[in-house]
């Protein structure tokens, strides 16, 4: 919870938390010496992972942490036959944008008033993980 407060104004409750846990989900965490300093929540659905939530401690931010767990959740999704992974991202989020588009996330729709403490607008990203037929 303290790396969520940290890393997001609007952070996700503990019973948020809570309720990604089950077998849909894909969570991991990233331990350094023991202490936790990053995860990664995703949802499963059909042939489709959709990124909930991805973190990193402060400190430890800049470092390739958040692809390394990007990274596992993109294995684990292709051994388990999984075609797209997906995310909402705020419009604002400069810094997240380009991280996605470094792994090959594509804008591929908006969704208007996505975030509803703010009211901002969010980018729909996309990554395929099959080639087309």
């Amino acid at each position: 919870m303290a790396i969520e407060r940290e890393a997001f104004r609007y952070p996700w409750t503990r019973w948020t938390f809570l309720e990604m846990a089950g077998d849909r989900n894909f969570s991991f965490v990233l331990k350094l010496g023991g202490m936790i300093v990053g995860y990664l929540v995703a949802h499963r659905t059909g042939e489709e992972v959709y990124i909930s939530n991805l973190a990193v401690k402060g400190y430890h931010r800049g470092r390739g942490l958040g692809l390394k767990l990007v990274h596992e959740l993109l294995s684990r999704s292709r051994e388990r036959g999984m075609d797209l992974v997906t995310l909402d991202v705020r419009e604002s989020n400069d810094g997240a944008i380009t991280f996605y588009e470094r792994l090959g996330f594509q804008k591929v729709a908006i969704r208007r008033g996505c975030y509803p403490n703010s009211g901002e607008d969010a980018y729909v990203m996309a990554l395929r993980l099959k080639a087309k037929k």
